[in-house]
């Protein structure tokens, strides 16, 4: 048998790998509650998240996840939510958002428009774009909020502006059309209207359509008119639908 080659040093190059192997398997991170949790080992996660809930923030958010999912342990909306919250009101974003949803539908606590507009609101600040409109939506409402004109159109703006959210397009539209949280401005009205109509919009397409029925902005065209009620009413508009059904047929 060969005898072990010896390095400079006079230890074997063998010894030396094994002992490399040794301290390279000791030195594998450890588990936390985050690794855990994004490996899917839900039984791991949810104790190691428990044991670093009152120190972390995130552990607090997946806890109340893994209860609302029934992973790792049973499913407890109650629980649940009472950890969403705790993060939440750390500024979590997605604590927030799932806890303004939770206080809206009532699950795991109590309904309460309120703080469901109030984590919307929060989310928003806090940029997450799809609770833009939802906030726009609940200011118009006075869901949750008291009722407040100027500050829908200020969250419909940003969502028609940044999103090209059609809803949000047309809901700018309305509100330069009626002076409704913003100084009225005709042209500004229609041009939103053909931006949001153009992009599919139904109620915009509706629009259109009665600007060119009456003349309004436009030249009265019933021909145009025809093209862009048959547009909304096949989206399912109905105001749309009958004014089709005035229009003389076309010959």
């Amino acid at each position: 048998m060969q005898p072990a080659t010896p390095t400079r040093s006079g230890t074997p190059v063998a010894a030396i790998a094994t002992r490399d192997t040794v301290v390279g398997q000791s030195a594998a991170p450890a588990r936390t509650c985050t690794s855990a949790y994004a490996a899917a080992d839900w039984g791991t996660a949810f104790s190691l998240c428990r044991a670093s809930a009152d120190t972390s923030i995130p552990a607090r958010r997946m806890l109340g996840i893994m209860y609302a999912e029934g992973k790792g342990v049973a499913e407890d909306q109650r629980q649940a939510s009472a950890y969403l919250r705790d993060a939440a009101e750390e500024a979590d974003l997605q604590a927030v958002w799932l806890m303004a949803q939770r206080y809206d539908a009532g699950v795991g606590t109590e309904p309460n428009p309120e703080r469901a507009s109030g984590f919307y609101l929060l989310a928003a600040r806090l940029d997450m774009k799809e609770a833009w409109p939802i906030v726009a939506e609940r200011y118009a409402a006075g869901n949750g909020f008291r009722k407040n004109d100027e500050e829908a159109f200020v969250w419909w703006r940003k969502a028609a502006d940044s999103l090209r959210h059609l809803p949000s397009m047309t809901r700018v539209a309305e509100a330069y059309s009626r002076g409704r949280g913003v100084k009225k401005d005709e042209l500004l009205a229609q041009s939103w209207y053909f931006r949001a109509a153009e992009q599919g919009d139904p109620e915009a397409q509706y629009q259109v359509g009665m600007m060119h029925i009456k003349g309004k902005g436009v030249a009265k065209n019933p021909f145009t008119a025809r093209g862009w009620l048959e547009k909304a009413a096949s989206r399912g508009h109905e105001a749309a639908r009958l004014e089709l059904a005035k229009l003389t047929p076309p010959s």
